[in-house]
């Protein structure tokens, strides 16, 4: 998804009734490839990964009639739920902070960006589990 000039990867799962957006990840690899037309590199693929391409290349997957509504219908779902429209200021210690600062790019995005969407993922009810080795 573009919002802008920035690229976007969008999660979400679809139901006969509803379209539930379960993760707007902004990505900066996204950007400059479909973006700003940079070729790809060759990646090396994680267990799932490797998983969804064997299911592709067995012919498990069907192509979608109507390809451009569905890219339009599903933008908008992600801008939709993207949309920011509220600020909230708080006081959190120093120490936490830097730990978000240094975990942010670990995770690919920008620290306020991950604190948001930690915030939504627990109001969600998507927030499980901490992996103590990775909290410094």
């Amino acid at each position: 998804m573009q919002i802008e000039d920035y690229a976007y990867q969008v999660h979400c799962i679809e139901e006969d009734e509803f379209v539930m957006v379960k993760t707007i990840i902004p990505s900066r690899k996204a950007t400059r490839r479909y973006l700003h037309g940079e070729a790809p590199k060759i990646m090396k693929l994680d267990a799932s990964e490797k998983d969804i391409l064997d299911s592709v290349e067995k012919g498990e997957w069907q192509s979608v009639a109507g390809i451009k509504e569905e890219r339009k219908r599903y933008s908008r779902y992600g801008a939709a739920t993207f949309r920011k429209d509220r600020r909230v200021n708080i006081r959190i210690s120093g120490r936490d902070l830097e730990a978000f600062q240094k975990r942010a790019p670990e995770e690919g995005l920008p620290y306020q960006t991950l604190i948001s969407s930690l915030i939504h993922k627990f109001v969600s009810g998507r927030l499980h589990g901490i992996c103590k080795d990775r909290l410094p």
